[in-house]
């Protein structure tokens, strides 16, 4: 910039070049993006390969058809009931069928506060 500009030129010589770094940032921040989604496609397709040919070849129907013959016996007593539940209560609130769900794992929690234990006498 010459020593004689005005303040008009000044400011936007300024904006411009502020423009330019942005729209260099945003193409690199989007390049970024696809560079990461295009490694995750190629990661989680190899794995999912994998894991088909370790799992077996049963399919939900064979399981399903199993269990109701009478090849797998469930202890009521057991946390089966508080996972139906708990399955029921995620299918009705997010208004999903029960088997678009997957429960990967239920920890419980110790939730006795002061203010509870006070409450129940």
């Amino acid at each position: 910039m010459q020593v004689g500009t005005t303040l008009m030129e000044k400011l936007t010589f300024s904006l411009g070049v502020a423009g330019t770094a942005m729209t260099i940032v945003f193409g690199m921040l989007l390049a970024l993006m696809f560079i990461i989604k295009f490694q995750s496609f190629i990661i989680n397709g190899s794995t999912k390969k994998k894991r088909v040919a370790k799992e077996g070849t049963k399919s939900r129907d064979e399981v399903l058809t199993e269990v109701a013959q009478g090849a797998e016996v469930i202890d009521l007593n057991s946390d089966c009931e508080l996972v139906a539940a708990i399955m029921a209560a995620l299918a009705a609130h997010t208004g999903k069928s029960a088997g678009q769900l997957n429960i990967r794992s239920i920890k419980r929690v110790n939730n006795n506060s002061s203010w509870r234990d006070a409450s129940v006498k």
